[in-house]
């Protein structure tokens, strides 16, 4: 509570005693909330100039008679919050009840409503606005008056311009409102892409920490989509493992290139790492294999020639330098996470295999499998 008196802002805390408290408001605010249509009351938020322009402010200033008396410990007399200093209680209770209902009879909050059909009723719904019954009231056309009114007041147009908090509880119960996995993948690429960052997401948000800690995501396992506790769950930003390697673990079911680190502070998914996966016995080497490295190894002067003006040009060099592809005919893995081990998986046949890049840091990726005209393609998309 800012005081100007003292000018200084006092916590609750700070205050031993509340006096008067008064705010506007309408007669029977609350009996007009509950029993009149919807519809109605938007016509009349636009014809009411008085109350049309209140829905806007943040305080009540233009209240002269609205005030709070308190006295802060310590004080003698008491002390006023001045109108402009005051939160609109119009406001807050507009955003506070449940008011706005949905075509199939649900109501809520309107932070719990947006214009955007996310099929995640009834937690999120979308309003019910008759536009052509509120036209015939105001005599005019005012589609766009009344999504004004509606997005002051709380409504987004987006799920991800939705209140974070919302947001998030959202995650935590779409296995519930979606229990056929079919519309999360869409609302993970909405935060990725347009939402806010992490941070924000994060700050002063309790059901953040709680959907890192305990949440779940869609995740696919042999080619099953099911709903998968976080902790459990791995992340793929690019193509460099093959499918058979994927298969046993629970992959995010996201699309690629949506970056690791962001991936992980968003939804808590960690990334699937090179050291996820490590030999059990020893590989059965191809019979092509030697002439496939002298070949390989001829090839990327190359593919270094066409990238020395680039960026990373340097770190290019000595990832080409230090690589090592091996071909075999049949290799065991076991998925753990832990040692740095791994080169392929599973018995293939002489034209088509599964290949490993190695680099220096003692790091493999395994990549699908493919003919051996493109396997050096194929590897060298890894590098960079």
């Amino acid at each position: 509570l800012y005081v100007q008196r003292d000018n200084y802002s006092y916590s609750k805390s700070d205050i031993s005693y509340f006096g008067n408290v008064t705010v506007g408001a309408f007669e029977n605010m609350e009996i007009i909330f509950d029993q009149a249509d919807f519809n109605d009351l938007i016509a009349w938020f636009l014809l009411d100039d008085e109350i049309g322009s209140r829905l806007s402010l943040e305080t009540e200033e233009k209240n002269d008679f609205s005030c709070i008396k308190c006295w802060p410990r310590k004080k003698i007399d008491a002390r006023t919050v001045s109108p402009a200093y005051i939160k609109s209680y119009l406001r807050y209770f507009l955003l506070n009840t449940n008011w706005i209902p949905s075509e199939e009879g649900e109501i809520n909050k309107p932070a719990y409503c947006c214009f955007e059909d996310n099929s995640l009723a009834p937690f999120i719904i979308v309003p019910n606005v008759n536009y052509t019954y509120i036209k015939e009231i105001v005599g005019r056309s005012c589609k766009k008056d009344v999504d004004a009114i509606l997005s002051r007041i709380g409504i987004a147009d987006v799920f991800q311009e939705m209140d974070s908090t919302v947001i998030y509880q959202a995650l935590l119960k779409l296995p519930e409102l979606d229990p056929e996995c079919k519309r999360a993948k869409s609302l993970y690429r909405k935060i990725i892409r347009d939402g806010l960052t992490p941070e924000e997401y994060k700050e002063n948000n309790p059901d953040y920490a709680k959907f890192i800690k305990e949440g779940r995501v869609v995740a696919r396992k042999n080619g099953i989509k099911q709903y998968v506790s976080v902790s459990e769950v791995r992340y793929a930003d690019k193509k460099v493992f093959s499918d058979e390697l994927l298969k046993s673990f629970s992959m995010f079911d996201i699309d690629g290139r949506s970056g690791e680190k962001k991936v992980k502070k968003l939804f808590g998914v960690k990334p699937l790492k090179y050291t996820n996966v490590e030999l059990d016995g020893t590989p059965v080497i191809h019979p092509l294999n030697e002439p496939f490295k002298k070949e390989y190894l001829r090839f990327i002067p190359f593919v270094y020639a066409c990238r020395m003006g680039l960026k990373n040009a340097n770190t290019d060099f000595r990832r080409l330098k230090s690589s090592k592809v091996i071909l075999c005919n049949d290799i065991t893995r076991r998925s753990i996470l832990y040692r740095r081990c791994l080169l392929l998986c599973q018995e293939i046949s002489i034209c088509s295999f599964y290949m490993a890049y190695i680099h220096s840091a003692g790091k493999y990726i395994t990549l699908c499998c493919g003919c051996l005209s493109n396997v050096i393609e194929s590897t060298l998309c890894t590098l960079f």
